[in-house]
């Protein structure tokens, strides 16, 4: 009986080897499947976060530019009214009459011009000449001036006559797939 005994825990021990031998190559392949999910994972993670700060980056730069070009147009007005009073002017907002009543303009600030916008908001796309790091119109010097994605209109309103005007810069551009506008108001006095 103990023959019998011992032969049956054989067949069983060798039936357990195989079932082992079955299940270990399977957990193998799920093993790996789970070291691929964790090694992929571990490679996106950082590149979305990384992809993620460079579109905030961007953003953030085109904003400051956006900021820069709105106060250079705040000053811009302000040395008009200045050279206005300089000159004894009785009108303190001489030269800027294409930005008033509602109507948009552009202002060329290298070129010293202010430019009507045929309609509202549809002022041309500024342009940046690298060598003097200016943005402006090149008019008909084409030499380094690259076309830019900013577009800047100015609306200047008297609120109080020969007193006070509200001056509003605005500065659109495209970035990917979202159309960004930048908004600067300002009020300017007349000092005189």
């Amino acid at each position: 009986m103990e023959h019998t005994a011992n032969t049956t825990p054989y067949k069983s021990s060798r039936y357990m080897l195989r079932a082992t031998h079955y299940m270990s190559a399977g957990f193998t392949f799920i093993e790996t499947v789970v070291a691929i999910a964790v090694l992929v994972v571990s490679v996106v993670a950082p590149l979305s976060l990384a992809s993620q700060g460079l579109r905030t980056a961007r953003l953030a730069r085109d904003q400051v530019i956006a900021n820069y070009l709105g106060q250079e147009v705040v000053e811009f007005v302000r040395y008009r009214r200045d050279t206005n009073a300089i000159n004894n002017t009785v009108d303190w907002l001489k030269g800027l009459e294409d930005c008033m009543d509602g109507s948009s303009c552009a202002v060329d600030i290298p070129n010293d011009t202010v430019i009507s916008c045929s309609t509202k908001g549809a002022c041309s796309f500024l342009q940046f000449k690298e060598s003097t790091g200016t943005y402006g119109y090149s008019g008909n010097d084409k030499s380094g001036w690259a076309d830019t994605k900013f577009k800047r209109s100015v609306t200047i309103t008297e609120t109080t006559p020969d007193t006070e005007a509200s001056i509003t810069v605005t500065i659109t551009w495209d970035d990917v797939l979202v159309h960004r506008t930048y908004v600067l108001h300002e009020k300017l006095f007349n000092w005189q």
